[in-house]
């Protein structure tokens, strides 16, 4: 008998508390490395189902454009059906509706404003209210719930944050999402961040090659609101509760983690608090829709607690109920045979159904591993694979059998890479670095993070390139037991790269080739790229104007020597507010100070929802003003020329056909009487050249005063009525306002007023009336001169107001017309500080109107 009996179980029993606790501490080890990929494939998931959902929202538009897009109209009725059918609550969760803003341009304002009240809305409005270059506004959009109702009307354009969201759908032809905003469907009960998708619509079968032909083509935007929590929680579906449970989740607008970007945080949606984070983060950017998000994930203590009692707390309470049933069992074995038999018994039970569990959770780590979309593969110290996943079976190939404790990751890599990876090692870190497994572990090794691109080797010999992240692994006391390598394939953005690469290649060539000179500015206005031709025309090499502030270097100064300050210069207007400019006659300044006459466009480059620079093409116009001079000055020659003889054959044809050579015959009057005729048109013709060239070279001279408006619009209408007769044509003045006063020239107005009766007239079916109203528009006054005629078609609408513009030569060769009225006229009235605009509903009615400067001296007396 030994006297200390009890001293062999003690030993016995701290033997199994110290193996309990060095398990322990390699399990907590293992843990953090799970729990890290765990998060890892969390965020991975969650981005992808948002990804996935925005890509169904974007078919919904994408259909809704279509529909638009093949007809004429869409009654407001057809939508509603249309979009009933997406039964939306059901397949698309989290939508806030789908609806279609409409672009209107500033002639076609009120003549919209009207139609809608016309529709059932007599209350409707154009919201906000004031003048602008460009109108929209949202007619559709369902479900027409209370919510959606508030948007009714509203003109998304006018908010910046909308507006370079649509206006990069429409130049680009592409589906485009918002950055933050708060949609005007928000109250203040439950207010949510907010952002909205847009998809153009263009007229079918327009050609949309560049820019301009899009705008000119532009109908509208079919367009989706979204409330960032709803559609959250139509994302995370049945997950979203599991999700709070263990993760808080945030999304962010944009590539970086702002406060005042976030759109999205479950913790306040959920708790309405902020809760303490854990130890673990993990983040991801979704590109959507030209516009970055950026998704973080941070583990909530009940991520940690709940793996760390699965596994920490099992190996625990198995080491230590080992560690005493052994001891135990050594003190029978001590002290009779026959408990310790019994005890060994009970013992191997209790084993098996710790080694049970201990299988169970094993397996969930491995399912853990497996379920991730990246290579994981760890060794030991001496190079051997010891964990191989399920997706780097199927990358590479190998059975986790043929590798795991058999082979090192020489196996999969390419040993001329390895060689070359160990120079650069090498030189980098300033040791020798050998050739093999040392050139994966040299930089792990020293507590840094190796990320590398390989090539790796397929079993078949096939080969692909993969991102691999190399970490050493550590106890709990900090030396390394092996090291974890984590690989992405990176085929598909290798791929997509080279394919960026040769567009780069291909833009390239393009701006070389191009004989306009074209070049791009940084928010801060220096040079960042520039093509052959335009430093050529600037008589600079390309190196000497990278990176330099293009204002000072060429368009510092006005043709008149004049500084030009450049907060006054459109280059740099579109650079603050996101629009683009166009300047058809400018000067830069070529080296040596040399003045190069130009025309030049600059275009803001907008980069996920912020202006980060512009682009501007220009070209040498030299060639340009010198025929423009001729064509100017020959016509001004052939006009005066013409404007004498011309005037003496009209008079003696108007005698003739007058009777004062006695009366004519029937064969020879007709002719006479076509001949003064035309001889009248022909003066017409050359007065329209002649005013054309004083207006182009600022030569017309205005008498501006002020006059009774209705006097003179009186007397135009009785000057014109016997030319309105001639087509069985009626003038009506429908509304007036006797005592108000306008500044103006009176002569150039009474040429306004007899161009737009003339034509009313002209256009008007036989028997039809044009009906003339005064009215009082904000701080002008209009004269509008409406008619019931042919009307102008959607595709003449932009050139109306051109020289020389005639829409329908079949019809101008029967109402006659020089093409050059309309052009004048609105040269008139805006050198008189008016402006012109119309309306036109082909066929039903046309519109010109005429909005002039109220005087307000006289007006105050």
């Amino acid at each position: 008998m030994m006297r200390r009996p009890w001293l062999i179980p003690a030993i016995v029993l701290l033997a199994g508390l110290g193996a309990t606790y060095t398990v322990w501490t390699l399990g907590k080890k293992d843990l953090r490395q799970i729990q890290q990929e765990k998060l890892e494939f969390r965020v991975n998931e969650i981005s992808d189902n948002i990804q996935s959902r925005l890509k169904s929202y974007e078919q919904v538009l994408l259909g809704a454009s279509g529909l638009y897009a093949a007809s004429r109209s869409v009654e407001p009725e057809e939508f509603r059906i249309y979009v009933d059918k997406l039964k939306l609550g059901t397949n698309f969760p989290g939508i806030q509706g789908v609806g279609f803003s409409q672009l209107i341009r500033p002639a076609e304002k009120w003549h919209h404003i009207e139609r809608e009240r016309r529709q059932g809305f007599p209350n409707y409005v154009l919201r906000p209210t004031g003048e602008r270059e460009i109108y929209t506004a949202i007619i559709h959009l369902e479900p027409f719930d209370w919510r959606n109702q508030r948007a009714f009307g509203f003109d998304m354009y006018s908010e910046p944050v909308r507006r370079v969201a649509m206006r990069q759908a429409w130049e680009e032809g592409s589906t485009v999402i918002s950055g933050k905003v708060t949609l005007v469907q928000e109250t203040n009960e439950d207010t949510q961040a907010g952002f909205l998708m847009y998809v153009p619509v263009y007229r079918n079968g327009a050609r949309l090659d560049h820019a301009g032909d899009r705008l000119a083509n532009l109908v509208g935007w079919t367009f989706s609101p979204f409330r960032m929590n709803d559609l959250m929680k139509g994302v995370l579906g049945k997950k979203y509760g599991e999700t709070k449970a263990t993760v808080d989740l945030e999304i962010y607008d944009g590539g970086e983690i702002n406060p005042k970007n976030q759109l999205y945080d479950s913790n306040l949606v959920e708790q309405g608090s902020e809760t303490a984070y854990g130890a673990f983060h993990a983040s991801r950017k979704i590109a959507f829709g030209k516009h970055v998000w950026t998704v973080m994930v941070h583990a909530l203590p009940e991520f940690e607690q709940q793996a760390a009692k699965d596994q920490l707390h099992l190996i625990s309470n198995v080491g230590v109920t080992l560690s005493i049933l052994i001891a135990a069992l050594a003190w029978l074995l001590l002290n009779g045979r026959a408990h310790a038999l019994a005890l060994a018994k009970n013992m191997t039970v209790l084993l098996r159904e710790e080694e049970a569990k201990l299988r169970k959770l094993s397996g969930l780590n491995q399912a853990i591993l497996d379920s991730a979309n990246y290579m994981v593969i760890s060794t030991g110290t001496d190079g051997v694979i010891r964990t191989f996943n399920r997706a780097a079976e199927r990358m590479l190939g190998y059975p986790e059998e043929d590798v795991v404790g058999k082979a090192t990751p020489a196996i999969f890599h390419d040993a001329q890479e390895v060689i070359r990876h160990a120079k650069n090692l090498s030189h980098e870190l300033g040791v020798p670095v050998a050739p093999g497994f040392e050139a994966f572990i040299a930089k792990a090794r020293l507590g840094q993070v190796d990320e590398c691109e390989w090539n790796y080797i397929r079993k078949d010999g096939s080969r692909f390139p993969v991102l691999l992240s190399v970490t050493a692994l550590r106890s709990e006391d900090g030396k390394i037991t092996g090291y974890l390598g984590v690989g992405q394939n990176i085929e598909e953005s290798k791929r997509a790269q080279e394919k960026l690469d040769n567009l780069h290649k291909e833009m390239r060539l393009l701006l070389e080739s191009t004989g306009e000179g074209i070049y791009g500015i940084d928010i801060h206005g220096h040079c960042t790229f520039i093509n052959g031709a335009a430093a050529r025309m600037m008589d600079y090499e390309v190196a000497d104007m990278l990176g330099k502030d293009m204002h000072e270097l060429i368009h510092h100064q006005h043709v008149d020597g004049s500084a030009y300050a450049v907060e006054d210069c459109p280059i740099y207007q579109a650079l603050r507010d996101g629009q683009h400019r166009r300047v058809e006659s400018e000067v830069f300044w070529r080296k040596g100070e040399k003045p190069l006459p130009v025309e030049y466009a600059s275009y803001p480059v907008v980069e996920a929802g912020e202006i980060t620079g512009a682009v501007i093409t220009f070209s040498d116009i030299t060639e340009r003003r010198k025929i423009e001079k001729m064509k100017s000055e020959f016509i001004s020659t052939v006009s005066h020329e013409l404007r004498t003889p011309l005037t003496s054959i009209r008079g003696a044809l108007a005698l003739l056909a007058g009777g004062v050579a006695g009366e004519l015959s029937a064969t020879v009057k007709p002719l006479i009487d076509v001949a003064h005729k035309n001889s009248q048109r022909l003066i017409l013709l050359v007065n329209d050249i002649l005013d054309m060239e004083k207006i182009e070279a600022g030569k017309m001279e205005f008498d501006i005063q002020p006059v009774k408006l209705m006097p003179l619009l009186k007397q135009a209408l009785d000057g014109n009525r016997a030319y309105a007769e001639q087509f069985k044509v009626s003038y009506e003045l429908a509304s007036e306002m006797p005592e108000v006063m306008v500044k103006v020239d009176a002569n150039r107005l009474m040429q306004v007023f007899a161009n737009l009766l003339s034509n009313a007239a002209k256009f008007s079916p036989p028997g039809g009336k044009v009906s003339i109203a005064v009215a009082r528009v904000g701080q002008r006054i209009r004269v509008a001169v409406m008619d019931s005629g042919c009307g102008i078609s959607d595709e003449f609408k932009s050139r109306i107001f051109q020289k020389f513009a005639q829409a329908d030569v079949s019809n101008t060769s029967n109402t006659g017309g020089t093409g050059l009225g309309l052009s004048i006229t609105k040269a008139m009235v805006e050198n008189m500080g008016g402006s012109i605009g119309f309306d036109s509903e082909p066929n039903v009615q046309t519109t010109f109107y005429v909005d002039l400067p109220e005087c307000q001296e006289e007006k105050d007396h």
